[in-house]
């Protein structure tokens, strides 16, 4: 179901629209240094920073960069008294037909549609503004050698200034039955507290940083009773340590406007296990320590605010 829904978004929120609403129909509208349009247009474009230039009758009326948005509509209206520099007409690449059919759409909406009134919100968004978002991201620790699988819960924020490279700052927590791989069965619960970079490129991004993990191991309670029958009172823990992980995914809008966030997050964290077996008969008692590295893989669809 998770991969059904990440195709059928993955298509439907390729590209982002703007609207160039020109004073005249004599405005030329260039795209990154193309000719696309004249007059007010809709554009279909790719997400990312695209320069917007207006010029008419050799007079530059706007130029400047966007950032468009998959599955975003925003508007620019071009005012003619905001003349920014008086220009020879220079000579531009102009646009095949094909990227033609693909950019532009002749437009007879009125300025004040609904869904231009709708955009204002986006209109805010400038550039180098400081952005930040929050997610909450149930997730599913996958089965391994070492653990069950078992469900868990991260939160975190997302900060910066660069629209595509943000701070990522995030805390986890999941709890499941281990398998007697290293430690004993018992009930597992790993938290986590990471600090780390994430580079979005349209929908998709990928992320990296160092966390801090600790660990609560109880012991199962067929395993104290064994020791027990042996005089033994036993013991079991998990040195708390730090790790560095990696994640990948796609974020696409769906349900009227919801935004998702579909990934996978990978860490090995180097641990150390110990144990303690001491005798109720006699004052004997023995303490053994074993490393291993803690491998920890988590699948995870969230909301982003």
């Amino acid at each position: 179901m998770l991969v059904s829904v990440f195709s059928i978004n993955a298509f439907c929120a390729l590209f982002g629209k703007i609207e160039v609403q020109c004073p005249s129909s004599q405005c030329k509208i260039y795209m990154d240094n193309k000719y696309m349009a004249s007059g007010t247009k809709i554009f279909k474009l790719k997400p990312g920073k695209h320069k917007i230039k207006v010029m008419e009758k050799g007079v530059v009326l706007l130029n400047t960069y966007k950032y468009i948005t998959a599955n975003k509509y925003i508007a620019i209206k071009v005012v003619p008294k905001k003349v920014i520099a008086a220009v020879p007409v220079v000579l531009e690449e102009e646009a095949t037909p094909e990227e033609m059919s693909i950019t532009a759409e002749a437009t007879t909406e009125a300025v004040t549609s609904p869904e231009t009134a709708a955009s204002i919100d986006l209109l805010k968004e400038e550039e180098g503004g400081f952005k930040l978002n929050w997610y909450l991201s149930p997730g599913y620790r996958l089965e391994d050698a070492y653990a069950n699988g078992c469900a868990g819960l991260t939160g975190g924020l997302e900060f910066g200034w660069n629209r595509s490279l943000l701070f990522d700052l995030s805390l986890s927590s999941f709890s499941g039955d281990n398998k007697l791989a290293v430690i004993q069965e018992g009930t597992l619960t790993v938290s986590s507290l990471d600090i780390g970079l994430v580079y979005k490129m349209g929908g998709f991004y990928v992320g990296t940083g160092a966390g801090c993990y600790t660990f609560d191991h109880t012991v199962a309670d067929s395993t104290i009773k064994a020791k027990k029958a042996l005089n033994l009172e036993y013991e079991e823990t998990i040195d708390n340590n730090y790790g560095f992980y990696c994640k990948g995914g796609y974020r696409f809008t769906a349900f009227g406007g919801i935004n998702f966030d579909l990934g996978v997050k990978g860490v090995i964290v180097n641990t150390v296990a110990r144990s303690t077996e001491k005798n109720t008969v006699t004052p004997d008692e023995t303490e053994n320590s074993l490393k291993y590295g803690l491998p920890i893989t988590t699948a995870y669809l969230g909301i982003v605010f």
